[in-house]
């Protein structure tokens, strides 16, 4: 059997789940009429992974079919979590409000908060990005490295690496080594001047150590391969 005949005949969940996600990794995009009906299976876990696997495939019909999955009444947070993520991959922002509800809740699940942070990041929009832009970049001072980090990835994953460099000489060891992360994974050779920078004026050696990684990355001298 395919893995699309396994998604609806599988009666264990856990399989089906399985398939799903390797769907949406391995799949193109014609591969959403298999995911499609899975979004209203009967298991939470399902349900889950046919959500990143449309985030992934889908188009915007499927965006909007999510976007009224997240209206719900009654839907778990743990589905909106997924649901988050799968509307940031198709740079959906639509739900930003709800989003920034999130992420400013100081009383909610750190990695809904976190996951919340990364999707405003991926789907920070042009029209109103300077106030948008200064509301999330105050998160990259966080003590929590957890919301540095998804911050900091979802700056990067939008294209906005030189706000990351531009606040490294300032930032605490621990952000600069998030932020560092982040600029190594979506930077080009034109940033590594700041990560030099940065690792020739500290003395921490989780930063020189993430600046060596980030220098590999961009393929610049001074790196070192992981």
């Amino acid at each position: 059997p395919t893995l699309a005949e396994y998604v609806v005949t599988d009666l264990d969940p856990a399989v089906r789940a399985e398939c799903l996600l390797a769907i949406g990794d391995l799949g193109t995009a014609d591969w959403i009429v298999s995911v499609r009906p899975a979004l209203s299976d009967p298991d939470p876990s399902v349900v889950g992974a046919a959500i990143l696997a449309a985030g992934q495939l889908g188009g915007p019909e499927d965006a909007n079919r999510l976007v009224t999955m997240w209206e719900q009444p009654g839907i778990s947070s743990w589905i909106r979590l997924n649901l988050m993520s799968a509307l940031a991959e198709m740079r959906d922002g639509r739900l930003r409000p709800a989003w920034w509800a999130v992420a400013d809740d100081a009383k909610a699940d750190p990695l809904h908060r976190a996951t919340a942070l990364w999707a405003l990041g991926v789907t920070l929009p042009l029209e109103g990005r300077t106030a948008e832009l200064t509301r999330l970049t105050r998160f990259l001072t966080n003590d929590d490295p957890r919301f540095v980090n998804a911050t900091a990835s979802g700056l990067g994953r939008a294209g906005l690496v030189g706000e990351l460099t531009s606040r490294l000489p300032a930032a605490t060891n621990a952000c600069k080594v998030e932020m560092l992360k982040a600029i190594g994974e979506f930077g080009a050779a034109a940033d590594a001047q700041a990560v030099i920078g940065v690792r020739g004026t500290t003395d921490d050696a989780s930063v020189a150590g993430y600046g060596a990684i980030a220098l590999s990355r961009l393929g610049t001298p001074g790196g070192f391969r992981e």
